[in-house]
């Protein structure tokens, strides 16, 4: 879901599927887990170009949205007593600037 191939609109729908299957996987999502963290990783990289338009702000704020709640669901749907060492190692890829932006 790299690059310009897809929509906006379809990478946050992605992101927010991830989310939901390592609600409903548990610890079988550790297998996919460092591909989804740089998936996140790169789409927290995406910026509002200056001189963008409402829909473009809107669309970027979303996809913050889902990145942040997706990254909540998969650190939840990992189960803690069986995982807690994965859990350790699972970084905070997520830009600063999402969390910055989002908080506003």
């Amino acid at each position: 879901m790299e690059g310009d191939k897809y929509e906006t609109e379809a990478k946050i729908h992605a992101i927010i599927a991830m989310g939901d299957v390592s609600l409903a996987s548990n610890q079988n999502f550790v297998q996919y887990l460092s591909s989804t963290m740089n998936s996140f990783m790169n789409a927290s990289h995406k910026s509002v170009n200056k001189g963008a338009d409402e829909d473009q702000e809107a669309m970027i704020m979303k996809l913050r949205s889902s990145l942040i709640e997706s990254y909540i669901a998969i650190l939840h749907g990992m189960n803690p007593d069986k995982e807690e060492q994965e859990k350790k190692k699972i970084p905070v890829l997520i830009s600063p600037a999402v969390v910055d932006q989002h908080a506003m």
